[in-house]
């Protein structure tokens, strides 16, 4: 049996606290001032554009950062990628040919190399249901609920044909602009919101989170086999990391007191992922063993009970018990249900170990940024806020952070070492993997929203 690593923005610091998975909650109309708070989000879609007679479509892939965007526009049959990249003094445009052109506007620079342009600054605001504030509006029309619904601004006539259920409540999916021959039209697949929010500090000394957990179709590996002299012993030698010390051996030896279980077990490990990499690798093996002990002795322990057993050795334990994709809160064990959206992604790993403890207790750590919740998801900017410190304390990960960002965004697992970027195609990741620089580790996977740890136990329970 496995369990596979997060991949999120955050690993959770251990701690103690009681928490259990809820209902996720009905989406809602966000209020105005929540959707301008957000800042850094993703959307995966289809583009449709037509100027006069002529028409295409493609992929969509917009990056949103609070410092700058990433507009991928990913044509059919291998017809090639435009990508719009800028910030508020700069922008890039590079074309299928090869091609990229620089300017100060994105539309003027679309417009002169493309003969189209796209509403960029416009539509960054749009897409999350907004009026964008760099111009009066000619018209604005919002539905029962206060949600924008149509407006005309800078020109363009827009509007939100649909809503979907989306990190919490309903934000747009379709959506039609129009300005003279220019039409597009933006079907939005998936919204993601990626951070690590650190938003307090308890009494006790631990960090206060708000995150979201991922998982990844790459993992260590587990094998047990039941022994009846009452004896947990790891078979692997795992350098660097004692038996008494794995969290692998903690985990069997808390199950076997927790329930009075008379019999032992052999736990082998084949370890892939790397030590400190901010994947979650030792809390996912924890959380495999509780798992499957829980079955191979008998115990009988619900999920529940288990996730309260698992957060005694670690926070993000209980998320790997529970094994849904989530959004979590407290130091970590507070958790519900919360869609990702799926697709290949390139995890790197510079090669050096990064200390949680060494990052959440660094006094240059931001711990007040302000709490989010999951019906107004954006009361505060989103963002890794060990990122800053992780890269001071360790310059090889912002070597890394800022190389794959060349690519798509980058971003950290948790408090690193590891970086990733998401993809379209596993064709497009290894483009990138071909041109590493340094003799980095590396993975492509897939994002899962279950684990394949439940997938294999529903399959053999109907056996």
């Amino acid at each position: 049996m496995k369990l596979l690593p997060v991949l999120a923005v955050i690993s959770a610091l251990a701690g103690c606290a009681g928490g259990s998975l809820r209902s996720a909650p009905p989406p809602v109309a966000p209020p105005v001032d929540a959707l301008e708070a957000i800042r850094d989000w993703q959307v995966d879609g289809r583009i449709a554009i037509q100027r006069g007679d002529e028409g295409w479509s493609a992929k969509l892939r917009w990056d949103q950062r609070a410092d700058g965007y990433q507009v991928r526009l990913i044509a059919p049959l291998g017809r090639g990628t435009y990508e719009l990249a800028g910030d508020a003094s700069r922008v890039e445009l590079s074309v299928p040919d090869g091609r990229t052109f620089v300017a100060t506007d994105a539309e003027a620079l679309m417009r002169e190399h493309l003969g189209w342009s796209l509403p960029v600054s416009g539509a960054e605001y749009w897409m999350r249901g907004l009026v964008a504030p760099d111009s009066e509006p000619g018209y604005i029309r919002r539905d029962e609920a206060g949600q924008l619904t149509d407006l005309e601004q800078g020109g363009w006539r827009v509007s939100i044909l649909k809503r979907s259920a989306s990190a919490g409540f309903n934000l747009p999916a379709k959506l039609f602009m129009h300005y003279g021959e220019m039409k597009v039209r933006i079907v939005v697949a998936n919204w993601t919101l990626l951070f690590l929010h650190i938003v307090g500090r308890r009494e006790d000394g631990y960090h206060l989170l708000q995150t979201h957990f991922q998982f990844l179709d790459y993992c260590d590996q587990l094998s047990f086999t039941i022994t009846d002299d009452g004896i947990i012993r790891r078979t692997s030698d795992m350098p660097g990391v004692p038996a008494e010390a794995d969290l692998v051996v903690r985990a069997a030896r808390l199950l076997q007191a927790h329930a009075a279980v008379a019999a032992g077990v052999d736990i082998e490990v084949d370890k892939l992922l790397p030590a400190g990499g901010g994947l979650g690798g030792g809390s996912s093996d924890a959380a495999t063993t509780l798992v499957a002990l829980n079955e191979l002795w008998g115990v009988g322990l619900d999920v529940p009970e288990l996730a309260r057993l698992g957060l005694q050795l670690g926070a993000d334990v209980p998320v790997f018990i529970h094994g849904h994709a989530a959004f979590a809160e407290g130091v970590g064990e507070r958790l519900t249900p919360l869609e990702g959206p799926l697709g290949p992604v390139l995890v790197v790993h510079p090669g050096c170990a990064v200390a949680t403890a060494a990052v959440f207790t660094d006094p240059g750590l931001t711990r007040n940024t302000p709490a989010i919740k999951i019906h107004d998801l954006a009361s505060a900017p989103l963002s890794n806020d060990c990122e800053g410190v992780t890269r001071r304390l360790h310059p090889e990960v912002g070597e890394v952070l800022d190389w794959l960002g060349q690519y798509c965004p980058a971003r950290m697992t948790g408090t690193g070492a590891c970086v990733f970027g998401t993809f379209d195609s596993y064709a497009q990741a290894a483009r990138a993997v071909a041109e590493i620089p340094r003799p980095w580790h590396w993975f492509i996977a897939e994002r899962r929203n279950e684990s394949p740890l439940l997938t294999r136990l529903d399959d053999a329970a109907t056996r």
